[in-house]
């Protein structure tokens, strides 16, 4: 995902972009440096915290994952994040170039290495056990075929898992301690993973008890918050399903394997989590023995007219589909994707079958979500007409046509189908009305762009759809007005595009130029922000303009006077007022 104030704007909830321009802004970023791809800096946050933040980054610059250490977690990346990305955007020039890990390591010999890396663990010693699993799961023999009682594979030792999962426990109580446990409970699962998709099943299940065993009754639940754990536990059962799934049990086993279940069950129920164990229970008790499940997978699913589908919003779906899949059971995987009314899988399925012409034409394929799916897998398959023909259907579909018609517009127009790259643009214009999808269909168009802007912006204007952007495409085609009244219209439009919005209209709305930058200066100055007093000065330089435009300069010069004052005891301040006379 390239980094443009749109994609920074779609990685973050509304609030979090507008607190992390704000804090771009008042330079709350400290020292950020770049190692190769990784770009790091500390940030200011609440009450004289600083946040370590990272973002990753592709070879080519753009976004691909972010790391905080503050305690966010309610959707899409924290304000810290996104004014770290901010500064990537506008201030690049101001960040530090320092040499990438590997290339301070490469030229070092073994006995150094050793002895920094064994510096490093004893400093930090809560990595030993981590480099010991990481060690161990590397070694592990690669890859493993099907799934059988046959399959032999080295025992892993447990006893790291152990020893990482109970240390997590050993700290002092402190704010959001909750949600540090959780994360570092999922960095053990994420250890765990690789033994899954070798279809080591007994290592896979052996960690997996071991790392439930060493917390579930520990004193977890003092440390818990309500939320926290949701994610872990959610993960968790999911990774024990599939285990449970990919191997054969004697009746003794799948007995004991349900009493282990439900005794964690009970347990986490004394917390509020009274389901969360609900699925691999179920899965221990049945497997694929259900009879209803027998059938399908034998005979297939004939559905009655008015029937429910017997398997949709089953949650062991996805993983029984996935196992499927891997094991070549691929008639089964159709049988019981349309017993889940899976749509997606189905039809992707029937594609990767070489079944194309029934995969375009599956009645049930109504949903952009379902289309854009399976054109990406028809590209993948290497056939680009086919993707582009179910692509062009999609874009009248049930749903938010914007990621579709995204997609089809840059892939149409790297395969040279022009009149669909144009019209999956103005699709995703109308459906988005953002910056980049606007300047998209300009790239487009080439000489005709004159003729059809004015109809995109007579869309944008009478739109109510909300948009980042519209504020940026109005100033950039001189419709001051129009921006005006939307900044008036939303209450508050982000000190981005205010900023922008009341430097070009204060020759046009000088009274409303000067209303909004002093209110944005004082509620700086009074709160005494003495990192944000340029900010309160730039305000102000601006509403000075404001002022002459309006033919106000003697009632400025008596509220400047007024400023300096009110805020003559703030030597960082008072030169910056005086310095406005």
């Amino acid at each position: 995902m390239s980094i443009t104030q749109q994609t920074i704007k779609e990685l973050a909830t509304k609030k979090s972009y507008d607190r992390g321009d704000e804090y771009y802004h008042y330079g709350a970023i400290m020292t950020p440096y770049q190692r190769g791809n990784l770009l790091l800096a500390e940030v200011e946050g609440s009450e004289y915290n600083f946040y370590q933040v990272s973002v990753t980054l592709t070879d080519d610059g753009d976004f691909l994952s972010a790391d905080c250490s503050c305690p966010y977690d309610w959707g899409g990346e924290c304000k810290h994040v996104v004014a770290l990305l901010l500064t990537y955007l506008h201030k690049r020039d101001t960040i530090e170039q320092k040499s990438e890990v590997t290339d301070l390591l490469s030229g070092l010999d073994k006995t150094l290495l050793l002895t920094l890396l064994t510096d490093l663990l004893q400093k930090e010693s809560h990595l030993i056990d981590w480099v010991e699993t990481q060690i161990k799961a590397n070694t592990q023999q690669q890859s493993v075929p099907r799934i059988s009682k046959s399959t032999q594979v080295t025992p892993v030792d447990p006893t790291p898992f152990t020893r990482q999962t109970k240390s997590i426990f050993r700290r002092g109580h402190y704010y959001d301690v909750g949600y540090d446990i959780a994360h570092d409970l999922n960095n053990i699962l994420d250890q765990v993973q690789p033994y899954l998709e070798r279809a080591e099943v007994q290592n896979s299940l052996l960690l997996l008890l071991t790392i439930t065993d060493s917390f579930i009754y520990d004193s977890w639940g003092e440390f818990m918050h309500e939320d926290e754990f949701s994610e872990v536990f959610e993960r968790l059962t999911s990774m024990f399903t599939e285990a449970l799934l990919m191997t054969e049990f004697s009746e003794a086993e799948r007995f004991g394997w349900r009493d282990q279940l439900e005794k964690w069950q009970k347990q986490a129920g004394e917390y509020g989590y009274d389901e969360v164990w609900d699925m691999p229970i179920a899965t221990a008790e049945d497997g694929w023995d259900d009879p209803l499940l027998a059938d399908i997978l034998a005979d297939g699913y004939q559905p009655q007219a008015g029937e429910e589908p017997p398997f949709r919003g089953d949650a062991t779906i996805p993983i029984r589909l996935q196992i499927l899949e891997r094991q070549g059971r691929t008639t089964e995987y159709l049988y019981l994707a349309e017993a889940a009314d899976d749509t997606t899988s189905y039809v992707c399925m029937l594609a990767k079958m070489g079944r194309v012409e029934e995969a375009i034409d599956y009645k049930y394929l109504t949903h952009v979500d379902e289309v854009l799916a399976l054109a990406k897998t028809l590209l993948e398959l290497h056939q680009p007409g086919k993707a582009m023909k179910i692509g062009e259907r999609g874009l009248s579909m049930h749903g938010d046509p914007v990621q579709l018609a995204r997609w089809v517009r840059e892939t149409a127009q790297k395969e040279e189908y022009r009149n669909l790259a144009l019209q999956a643009a103005q699709v995703a214009f109308e459906g988005s009305f953002a910056r980049d999808d606007y300047y998209a269909i300009r790239s487009l168009v080439g000489n005709s762009w004159d003729e059809l802007k004015p109809q995109l912006l007579r869309k944008l204007i009478a739109g109510d759809k909300y948009s980042y952007d519209r504020i940026d495409i109005y100033l950039s085609e001189g419709l001051v007005d129009e921006a005006v009244a939307y900044i008036k219209q939303r209450g508050y439009g982000g000190f981005d595009d205010l900023r922008k919005v009341t430097e070009a209209a204060v020759e046009t709305h000088p009274d409303w130029v000067i209303e909004r930058c002093v209110q944005q200066a004082e509620e700086i100055m009074d709160a005494g922000r003495s990192k944000a007093y340029p900010h309160a000065i730039d305000w102000l330089k601006t509403a000075k303009t404001a002022y002459s435009h309006a033919d106000k300069t003697a009632v400025w010069q008596t509220y400047l006077e007024s400023l300096i004052n009110k805020h003559g005891r703030k030597y960082s301040l008072r030169p910056s007022l005086e310095g406005l006379r």
